[in-house]
């Protein structure tokens, strides 16, 4: 059982929480943009669980500064060092 403190359980999970963080709980369709993917694909990863290929990760990595181990295992810190979030908002529309 997961305390509060700890990463959602599973990849989709902790993608729709770092998306959320960045761009809003509404800015998953702005976001598949910027990562280049339908908005639909983008769903099947962060709702439906669909394994999401290493290309779409390493760019969600790159876009977001998410530390790579906690992306997959939910180890370790939620951000890499100086990679902390952009919460500016300007991550989903491509636009910096």
């Amino acid at each position: 059982m997961q305390s509060s403190g700890e990463p959602p359980l599973c990849l989709g999970d902790r993608l729709r929480l770092v998306r959320a963080e960045l761009v809003g709980p509404d800015g998953a369709d702005l976001f598949a943009r910027r990562l280049g993917l339908p908005p639909q694909i983008w769903r099947n990863y962060e709702v439906v669980g669909e394994l999401a290929p290493v290309p779409v990760l390493r760019a969600f990595v790159d876009v977001t500064g998410v530390s790579p181990l906690w992306l997959l295992r939910g180890d370790g810190p939620r951000y890499c060092r100086g990679r902390e979030p952009r919460s500016d908002r300007s991550l989903g529309d491509g636009t910096e």
